[in-house]
């Protein structure tokens, strides 16, 4: 994995410090999109409309039949005058087919409350889904006005720096002109130290919401 590298920012005068930071509009829009936990939510929405469907359409297990077919003689045994037995042939005689219809009462009224709980699953993940992308704005939103405040210090900080760095260079020139005293080049000195390592401090600060920043949004923005 490639080490990441520090946004390049030109630090020696005022005019030439810049860092532009995206709208805010346009890192809340790269979050929602990139964002791995609504995607999973989006998934599960999606498994249960498939669910809602599926339990809509076992209405039919409701209903079961049996058919049943055969083929008999039907005759009718008559007596005739004569005393005789003889078969009378009628339109029973032939194939013979049956049908029985058989209906689960479970299924047939327990089916609106399976499809029931499959429909307010789905309104739990939807509502979910709001909620995280609710929480996502805000956690973007936040940290945009940190990220704004935090440059806006590193600012200071560099323009501190420089203006007392500037005077660090002018008091050692003068030091070695024997115009000041050791002392007050070390109040100098230390002024000047204390000025750089704030800087250090605040661009750090900078460069750690930056990267907090950009592993929400999900992309790289310097």
């Amino acid at each position: 994995m490639k080490s990441q590298k520090a946004p390049v920012i030109i630090e020696q005068t005022q005019e030439s410090f810049d860092l532009k930071i995206p709208p805010l509009d346009t890192l809340i829009a790269y979050a929602l999109r990139t964002s791995p936990t609504l995607k999973m939510q989006e998934s599960l929405m999606r498994k249960n409309s498939y669910l809602i469907k599926s339990e809509k359409s076992r209405w039919a297990d409701a209903i079961a039949t049996d058919i049943t077919a055969g083929f008999g003689n039907q005759s009718l045994l008559v007596q005739q005058p004569t005393g005789d037995i003889t078969n009378f042939n009628n339109f029973n005689n032939g194939y013979r087919v049956g049908a029985t219809l058989r209906i689960s009462m479970y299924d047939l009224f327990g089916r609106k409350n399976e499809v029931g709980m499959a429909v307010s699953e789905y309104e739990e993940s939807r509502h979910k889904k709001d909620m995280l992308a609710k929480e996502i704005v805000s956690e973007v939103t936040s940290l945009y006005y940190i990220l704004i405040a935090s440059k806006n210090i590193m600012q200071i900080k560099s323009e501190a720096k420089h203006a007392t760095a500037l005077n660090r260079n002018m008091a050692e020139k003068e030091f070695n002109e024997a115009n000041i005293h050791v002392a007050e080049l070390s109040r100098i000195i230390e002024i000047s130290s204390k000025a750089a390592t704030e800087y250090e401090i605040a661009k750090q600060e900078l460069y750690k919401n930056i990267r907090i920043m950009e592993n929400i949004v999900g992309v790289k923005l310097f």
